[in-house]
């Protein structure tokens, strides 16, 4: 994939380009999908949604990756996608 250079030198991606790739999308439909995963750390013994970077606290607290509304955000909610793995330790 070439790499385009915008007027002020910084390189331009293209998901800049949303609106041209959605009407692509659109016309052409999606083959496949790319999966990716992200590492959330939480301080030890403290796995909980407080804690937690998908939390959302604007109105309500609101879990972004599933949308679950959260009543007690002390614990992990109903839902939570999240795999935990176990301590290097074996803890």
């Amino acid at each position: 994939m070439q790499e385009k250079v915008g007027e002020q030198g910084r390189l331009i991606s293209p998901c800049l380009k949303a609106g041209a790739l959605r009407r692509d999308l659109v016309k052409n439909g999606v083959t496949s999908y790319i999966h990716a995963n992200v590492t959330i750390n939480f301080p030890d013994g403290h796995v909980c949604c407080d804690l937690c970077p998908l939390l959302e606290t604007y109105a309500r607290k609101q879990c972004r990756r599933t949308g679950e509304y959260l009543l007690d955000t002390r614990g992990i909610g109903y839902e939570c996608p999240l795999q935990f793995e176990e301590d290097r330790d074996g803890v």
